[in-house]
């Protein structure tokens, strides 16, 4: 959507959420609420002369900020592309964190992004070639789960890739973004986009987009998105329709709309070349060892995703609108610590491997413990309360143990 207003900060036309201000290095702006953030800007607004914003993106092509939107001791700047959007929007808990602390948890590696994506894909390449070898006996089942939860699991890879925190290079994350993406039949662009919404509006039922899209569950309606019934065809339905230009959500920009649809246009093309190669050389290698495993496995990823808000307030407070998951370290590493769900939400410039700390500090700072559950009790609890009666649209409080009692 267009807008035709003018910052007062520069004097052209801009689309809505088309410029960004960002600190040129990772510094951060002390807020009058004594929290330390990078700032981000809409269009029509300067940057706030004291953040409340984060995403420490850099920019490239440059136009300085006018000193009355300054604040002092960072220098702005707008990074003129439609195609960039600040993803780590906002700190939850403002005045929680010391400034020095925050700052050094927000650090990039990229060595520790490399060990992690290469210790996932190295896993992948293992569970692959066990199943190759095994296919045709019954030993090929486990390899066959194995391989299609590592495969489901590379989610956690992009979506990192999509607060550009996995490496601290930029154009890595990009790489394994685009790559990722594929691999799960889900347009990078259009996925960041969307989860930027969701960042931005965590449990609002009229504006963060995972909630937008659906009614509340039933007790059908949860169980098959659960085990990917309705998951898969709806993400391939929503992929032909975005190639065919018929992008849907509000919160795109007209220019951001064209790539998306340019991007999806380019997704089938891949798959469609897959396909040809597939055919011209008889071979059933695409399915053995990526689409079959990935879709029938999905519950697997599914139990991660629908326990990380699922039940709880629609208050906009990420301490407890978002739920830390207990489980084994072996999951996290799959899960490259997403399971410290509510320090990402709550702090989104933190990367992953900084996840299991910034948890820890959370708890002592808050002096008690933010809604946590394990896989299992979550969705024994959600689904004994969904086989009574439909999810409320106000939150389920108590559906994972410890939804709300001890931030009580």
């Amino acid at each position: 959507m267009q807008a035709s207003r003018r910052c007062a900060c520069v004097s052209w036309p801009i689309d809505r959420r088309s410029i960004i201000a960002t600190a040129s290095i990772p510094t951060f702006v002390r807020g009058s609420t004594g929290a330390d953030t990078s700032t981000g800007v809409e269009a029509g607004r300067c940057p706030p002369k004291q953040g409340s914003r984060t995403g420490l993106i850099p920019a490239r092509p440059v136009v300085p900020v006018s000193p009355a939107c300054r604040a002092p001791g960072t220098l702005y700047r707008y990074r003129l592309t439609p195609y960039i959007v600040p993803m780590d929007d906002f700190i939850g808990r403002r005045n929680l964190i010391p400034p020095e602390r925050l700052r050094e948890l927000t650090r990039r590696s990229d060595w520790k992004g490399a060990v992690q994506t290469l210790s996932h894909f190295g896993a992948i390449a293992v569970t692959g070639t066990g199943l190759w070898l095994a296919w045709g006996s019954w030993w090929a089942a486990p390899w066959f789960v194995l391989h299609g939860m590592l495969l489901n699991y590379l989610f956690a890879a992009q979506h990192e890739c999509n607060h550009y925190t996995a490496f601290r290079t930029r154009r890595v994350n990009d790489v394994v973004n685009r790559i990722t993406a594929f691999v799960l039949l889900y347009p990078r662009s259009y996925e960041r986009w969307f989860h930027f919404e969701h960042h931005r509006h965590t449990q609002d039922w009229e504006r963060d987009p995972e909630l937008m899209n659906r009614q509340p569950y039933t007790l059908s309606s949860y169980l098959l998105y659960l085990f990917g019934v309705t998951y898969w065809p709806n993400l391939l339905a929503r992929l032909w329709r975005n190639a065919r230009g018929r992008t849907s959500g509000d919160y795109f920009t007209g220019a951001q709309r064209r790539h998306i649809v340019l991007e999806a246009r380019w997704h089938i093309a891949g798959y469609a070349a897959v396909a040809a190669v597939s055919v011209a050389f008889e071979s059933w290698a695409a399915v053995t060892l990526w689409l079959a495993p990935m879709l029938a496995t999905k519950v697997l990823h599914q139990v991660q995703n629908l326990s990380e808000h699922t039940g709880l307030t629609h208050e906009p407070d990420t301490v407890h609108n978002t739920r830390t998951i207990a489980t084994w370290p072996i999951l996290r590493w799959m899960g490259w610590n997403m399971q410290y769900h509510t320090a990402h939400h709550t702090f989104p410039a933190v990367p992953f491997h900084r996840l299991p700390e910034l948890h820890e500090e959370l708890e002592r700072r808050l002096g008690y413990a933010p809604p946590a559950s394990g896989y299992i009790e979550f969705q024994y609890r959600f689904i004994r309360m969904l086989a009574r009666g439909p999810e409320s649209i106000e939150g389920a409080a108590g559906t994972a143990g410890s939804v709300m009692e001890r931030a009580a």
